[in-house]
């Protein structure tokens, strides 16, 4: 994982498998590192929907693996099982009516896209 992708902030792994609240991002020695880890030993956290329940996303009532929050919705791939990770697709809807999608599959993408569309911190409970 390179430093550049993450913000203070965000939630990574490790290389022992630890999760990790960025708490800096900094040059050590000339090698940049992520709350002082290098960034080749930190590693990115898979979606699955334990990972969007803790970050506040809710369930849509009648629509399998789909969440939402604020005016972003969380779109799993349907055949997916609950225990797999990967990429979902975003769609958030705007008061303009204009929609915009992303894919993304890791909790920091999460993070950095929920914070460039809504304007505040995602806040997951890790």
């Amino acid at each position: 994982m390179k430093a550049t992708e993450v913000r203070i902030g965000n939630w990574v792994y490790n290389n022992n498998r630890h999760l990790m609240k960025v708490s800096s991002i900094s040059i050590d020695s000339g090698i940049m590192c992520i709350a002082h880890v290098p960034e080749n030993n930190c590693y990115h956290i898979p979606l699955n929907r334990d990972i969007i329940l803790k970050c506040g996303f809710g369930e849509v009532g009648m629509c399998e693996n789909v969440y939402h929050k604020d005016n972003i919705r969380i779109h799993f791939d349907k055949n997916r099982k609950d225990d797999e990770t990967g990429t979902v697709l975003f769609i958030v809807y705007n008061d303009d009516e204009s929609t915009f999608s992303k894919e993304v599959s890791s909790l920091h993408q999460l993070q950095n896209l929920y914070f460039a569309l809504a304007g505040k911190e995602l806040g997951c409970t890790i």
